[in-house]
């Protein structure tokens, strides 16, 4: 292979893994034609990709990006996957995959610039991605939204009510204050007028 081809593919590689939160790796010897492009499918249907590499121009595409790798990582006829929402995603994906496809195992990766072994990914496969995560989160927000959106609704008929039973307060504190002065002044003692009409006839 030429300088020039093997600088191409070096940068390619490059491009590939740049700003990648996960990389994994797995072994392609003995992966058919067929499975190969099925595997290829799956994984593209959930916006991952799927690429055979070659060890030593990987290898040093990782260096540029500051990814160091083990030797044992490389080692063979190896393919990367990368993309998904995230790195459990990915996991879950590729984790599948090998179950399916025996020949297609899983060797490891590098997670947010460490190198992980494939222990690591099967515990990653187990976490929940984020959809899954969002998922959940919308069916926490989900009842209390439902609990306040009927609050909300029993407001204006419960503010009627209340209206209703002030008016109502106040229409009797009224009724009293007018009847009360009249009544309470009856027993007393003679009205004014009285009391005017007694005082003329002593003077006389």
């Amino acid at each position: 292979m030429s300088r020039v081809l093997k600088a191409r593919m070096a940068s390619e590689y490059e491009e590939f893994f740049r700003g990648r939160p996960a990389i994994l790796f797995v072994e392609y010897r003995g992966v058919t034609s067929a499975q190969s492009v099925g595997l290829r499918r799956a994984l593209r249907k959930e916006g991952m990709r799927l690429r055979v590499i070659k060890n030593s121009l990987a290898g040093k595409a990782l260096e540029s990006l500051s990814v160091t790798v083990s030797d044992e990582l490389l080692a063979g006829q190896i393919a990367a996957a990368v993309g998904g929402t995230d790195a459990a995603a990915l996991s879950k994906a590729v984790t599948r995959l090998a179950r399916e496809v025996p020949v297609f195992k899983v060797r490891g990766g590098v997670l947010e610039g460490r190198s992980i072994g494939p222990k690591d990914v099967e515990k990653l496969s187990r976490l929940p991605s984020r959809e899954a995560l969002l998922g959940r989160l919308a069916g926490c927000l989900q009842a209390p939204l439902a609990n306040l959106v009927g609050t909300l609704s029993q407001i204006p008929a419960s503010l009627v009510r209340a209206l209703d039973q002030i008016r109502r307060e106040k229409e009797a504190q009224e009724g009293v204050s007018h009847s009360g002065p009249a009544a309470s002044g009856a027993g007393d003692g003679p009205s004014p007028e009285a009391a005017q009409t007694s005082a003329q006839a002593e003077e006389k």
